[in-house]
């Protein structure tokens, strides 16, 4: 299932950096005070301000052929195993978060 929640945020920061010359998209992991926390990180075109409170939000999408399910059904994947997911605004692009407890 969390395999499932990583190909989500793959497939949206690869979608992010379509149109990018330079297409970056970077993972992390890192330990902070007895948290894992692996992050999800593109230079794509970012979430505007005005939708950003409403990703998480059963079929919210601004895709013409997405369904709004996949940020819903990873962040109830995440929180199922304990922790949690979140989303950090970039001065160009995202970055998702996925906190665990160690």
């Amino acid at each position: 299932m969390i395999e499932r929640c990583l190909i989500n945020l793959y497939l949206n920061a690869i979608y992010a950096v379509a149109d990018n010359s330079e297409k970056i998209i970077k993972t992390e992991i890192k330990t902070l005070n007895k948290r894992i926390i692996l992050s999800v990180e593109d230079n794509g075109m970012g979430i505007p301000n005005e939708i950003k409170d409403k990703i998480f939000i059963p079929f919210f999408t601004t895709r013409i052929s997405g369904s709004g399910i996949g940020l819903t059904l990873s962040k109830s994947i995440i929180e199922a195993h304990k922790g949690y997911l979140t989303y950090k605004p970039l001065e160009k692009g995202s970055r998702f978060e996925i906190w665990f407890v160690e």
